[in-house]
């Protein structure tokens, strides 16, 4: 049965002319346009009051870690160590494989937290806060160790516990600040990294002058303390809210 070409096109314009005008501006309006951030305005969020204890404690702990990093190898250089670039680099598996142990704990001990504390804004950050006191620990023993020059296990362990510490935190405050500020949770996020490398090399210009000066196990007391203080400031944050609710 042969088809007529011509009667299609007729009927095909004519069911195209009974179908409802769209508006295509209202259409163009519903699609949801990218808007760029100026560099500067993720800023603000250092000073939100349920980022900022977290923030701190966060970026104090980075610091410990990070100098630790750049002050053990040179320790390890000189006498009575005095270890090659082999046996230097090597010595940073130790720390390396706790932070990567610390870093899958972190998240599921901050899971657990939320579910347990789901009901506060702070839930999920409880108990790695308190697991993060290890970062406290290790400072204390690291500096020690060095000072009076332990064998290399002693800077080894100690500064694994110090990582330890301080991924389990790191871990769980990237959770927390994506479920605090979903919209914005690149912007929060990179706000943290600011301020952790910003300390950090505060920490690092700072360091070598004070070890002259006070010697490695004093500088460690201070971080140590530092790191103590703000941990117990972010842990009263988070109780007093849990009780509120």
């Amino acid at each position: 049965m042969a088809v007529n070409k011509e009667n299609l096109i007729e009927s095909y314009d004519e069911e195209e002319e009974k179908l409802p005008d769209i508006d295509r501006t209202s259409q163009d309006d519903m699609i949801i346009k990218p808007v760029l951030m100026m560099p500067w305005e993720p800023l603000k969020y250092i000073f939100d009051k349920e980022l900022a204890p977290f923030y701190c404690v966060t970026s104090i702990s980075f610091m410990n870690m990070f100098t630790s990093l750049i002050l053990l190898p040179i320790y390890l250089a000189k006498s009575p160590y005095n270890y090659n670039a082999l046996v230097v680099g090597i010595s940073f598996l130790p720390v390396g494989v706790c932070m990567l142990v610390g870093s899958v704990v972190g998240g599921i001990i901050s899971d657990v937290s939320y579910k347990l504390y789901i009901k506060s804004t702070y839930g999920r950050m409880l108990l790695p806060l308190w697991l993060s006191f290890f970062n406290c620990l290790g400072c204390v023993g690291f500096g020690l160790t060095l000072q009076y020059q332990v064998q290399l296990a002693g800077p080894l362990l100690t500064q694994s516990v110090l990582g330890f510490g301080q991924a389990v935190l790191m871990s769980s405050i990237m959770g927390y600040v994506t479920s605090v500020n979903p919209d914005n949770a690149g912007a929060v996020g990179s706000i943290l990294l600011f301020l952790c490398f910003g300390l950090a090399a505060i920490g690092i210009s700072f360091s070598i002058p004070i070890v002259d000066a006070i010697g490695i196990d004093s500088l460690y007391y201070i971080f140590a303390a530092l790191a103590f203080t703000t941990n117990l400031w972010a842990i009263g944050i988070c109780i007093r809210d849990i009780l509120k609710k």
